[in-house]
């Protein structure tokens, strides 16, 4: 038997899905000496659609373009889905960022970032105001450390007005005034934050760091910000109308580029199943595969991870490999993935996906009336209703049932 192989959902460190058609404009863009900053640009998509791949490429030809047009380019990823537990994840985004500058310019950043660190640590003595209660202390003590809080607040404000300006002089320090570098920053996986902190990470980047000589690549669904800007201005009474632009609105405030990954074809998602390393079995169905498979490469990999695992299973048990064809394995596997409250549905009735290919296929049979699904006994009208819930329309669910599959049966 040949070893069972399947694919890491890490992101792809070669490019299968023709994402160079982005990496090499974006990297024009970033190498130019003449492009005006500061820029952000957001490669906007779904879940594993790739969003994170595309920043792994363009970051790696940005390392082998350093030197070209006399630029060299201090490279900043950060992950704030690593720091989510932090309060305020502009601390770490700082640390970062200093911790490249010190390997590239030396000890520029440590100043600024300890007196970030300093500010946002007092701003946190509103806590004080919070824990005290007129039963718990007396006036004096109430009155002294309310003056204790407002000191230390306005010392926050005023370092905090502070730190643009001091993040400007960093910044022209560590590029020589942009004529030998640019700052490129990488920030990935905002999607899977939630939504608050996406909204604070976005706007301490516009309120500190959006300065000359910086380029901002930010990965993230629209979707998750348009959600954030809605809970965060829930309280204002904006009309429906208004609340659908909003998001959107805001995005384009802070996105001067937004990058929208194409869709990929059936025939990409065919030739991407075949360079993946995965076992013969299921390269066979890559055709069949691509027709009901969604073009999302993190759930490409995983049907497939899946598939390569039953097959396997499969192998190892002569029943099993007598009563199921390769081909349902791979439909079951889809539906698995693809839409699991279907799947369990037959499960429960494994007649089902049987019923619901004769009905779509029979021209003799009305698949809105009950008698097309009598060989389900007992659950036909529950069959009729989830043809009606999903098989009505079209997409992947139709195909899956009517050609998904070269063996054509279930």
């Amino acid at each position: 038997m040949t070893p069972l192989h399947l694919v890491s959902d890490a992101s792809a460190s070669v490019d299968l899905l023709s994402f160079n058609r982005y990496v090499t404009p974006l990297c024009d863009i970033l190498t130019n000496p003449t492009s005006e900053t500061p820029l952000t640009m957001g490669i906007l998509g779904a879940w594993g659609c790739g969003k994170s791949t595309l920043l792994d490429l363009v970051e790696k030809r940005l390392e082998r373009e350093t030197g070209r047009n006399g630029l060299e380019f201090i490279r900043v990823r950060f992950n704030p889905w690593v720091y989510r537990d932090e309060r305020n994840l502009l601390i770490p985004f700082l640390h970062t960022l200093r911790d490249h500058l010190e390997a590239s310019t030396g000890d520029h950043f440590t100043q600024s970032a300890k007196k970030l660190a300093t500010v946002l640590s007092e701003v946190g003595a509103n806590v004080l105001l919070k824990t005290i209660t007129v039963g718990q202390v007396s006036l004096k003590d109430l009155e002294e450390r309310e003056g204790k809080y407002l000191e230390k607040r306005r010392r926050a404000e005023s370092a905090m007005r502070q730190l643009r300006t001091d993040m400007e002089a960093v910044i022209k320090s560590a590029t020589n005034d942009g004529a030998t570098g640019r700052l490129v920053f990488f920030v990935d996986d905002l999607d899977r934050c939630d939504p608050f902190q996406v909204l604070d990470i976005l706007e301490s980047i516009k309120l500190f760091l959006d300065q000359k000589y910086c380029f901002f690549l930010l990965a993230m669904d629209e979707e998750v910000v348009a959600r954030g800007i809605q809970i965060k201005y829930n309280q204002y009474q904006f009309s429906d109308e208004r609340k659908a632009v909003i998001g959107a609105e805001y995005l384009e405030k802070m996105v001067q580029l937004p990058i929208y990954l194409y869709p990929l074809a059936a025939d990409q998602v065919q030739a991407y199943i075949e360079e993946l390393p995965l076992p013969d079995d299921i390269k066979l169905q890559a055709r069949s595969l691509a027709r009901t498979m969604l073009p999302n490469p993190r759930k490409i990999k995983r049907i497939c991870n899946l598939l390569a695992l039953n097959l396997g299973i499969r192998s190892q048990d002569a029943r099993f490999l007598r009563a199921i064809d390769p081909n349902v394995l791979g439909k079951l596997v889809v539906l698995q993935v693809q839409d699991p409250l279907l799947y369990r549905e037959i499960l429960v009735i494994p007649k089902l996906a049987e019923c619901l290919q004769r009905a779509l296929k029979d021209t003799t049979l009305d698949p809105n009336k009950q008698a097309a699904y009598q060989m389900l006994g007992s659950f036909a009208e529950r069959g009729r209703q989830i043809y009606l819930r999903y098989l009505q329309m079209d997409g992947w669910v139709r195909e899956l049932f009517t050609n998904g599959g070269d063996s054509g049966g279930w």
